[in-house]
């Protein structure tokens, strides 16, 4: 529809446009054909209709998280950032709209939500043990070399978040009462050292040292970029 809508612009306004399709700098008039007017309401009403059902799916999602609780938790992060890293997918899932929608709801139940400072707590680089190790966006299990402890690691970063609280506006996490809570823990206590077979540990670290090496290749397994008249060279060089 919106290709449509372009079809019909560049149609009635070729005045309006350069020989390479782009549209001319300074003060320009448009003209609108009927199919062009009747286009627009069609897409109006597919955005508000779009709208409508992504504010219903945000309540209804809103009204399942806090049946577990008033009181939520949730990482500071940046939109704007998401939006020019993900323009089409933030449009559609709307994520700021949904915490808008969480908050309200949670302050009308007496509760609200936290937002916790990524920058002084780095949960999804810690584990329970206090041992910090910076992961690739594409490692989605934590595997501790100090401790031996595995989880999920969005599963973990959302478990450090409930032992994480505001003192005189610094974030700090206490990693004493994790480690002692996640052996009551339904999921997380699967994961401590010894819980897991030494095979599946031997496995997952290697996949993990897989991702690493394509994630951050060494010096030496990158390919050498060769210019085009070294490559002409060779060709000449080679025998006939």
């Amino acid at each position: 529809m919106q290709r449509a809508l372009d079809r019909s612009r560049r149609k009635n306004n070729p005045q309006n446009y350069t020989e390479k399709g782009v549209v001319k700098k300074g003060r320009k008039s448009w003209i609108n054909s009927k199919s062009y007017k009747n286009l627009q309401s069609q897409l109006k009403e597919v955005h508000r209709k779009l709208s409508s059902h992504r504010k219903s799916l945000h309540g209804n999602l809103a009204n399942r998280v806090l049946k577990m609780g008033n009181c939520i938790k949730i990482e500071k992060v940046s939109y704007k950032a998401w939006q020019k890293l993900y323009g089409k997918s933030v449009s559609r899932q709307a994520p700021s709209a949904f915490i808008s929608i969480l908050t309200r709801k949670a302050q009308q139940l007496g509760g609200g939500v936290d937002e916790i400072n990524t920058y002084q707590t780095a949960l999804s680089q810690h584990c329970i043990c206090t041992e910090k190790k910076k992961k690739p966006l594409s490692q989605r299990t934590h595997i501790c070399d100090k401790c031996g402890f595995i989880a999920p690691r969005d599963e973990l970063s959302a478990y450090l978040a409930i032992f994480t609280s505001c003192h005189n506006g610094l974030w700090l996490t206490d990693f004493n009462l994790a480690n002692q809570a996640v052996h009551r823990h339904r999921t997380l206590l699967r994961g401590l050292a010894g819980a897991i077979p030494s095979a599946v540990m031997a496995d997952l670290a290697s996949q993990i040292q897989s991702t690493n090496r394509e994630v951050n290749p060494s010096p030496r397994t990158r390919p050498l970029r060769q210019s085009a008249s070294r490559r002409k060279l060779d060709a000449n060089l080679e025998p006939s």
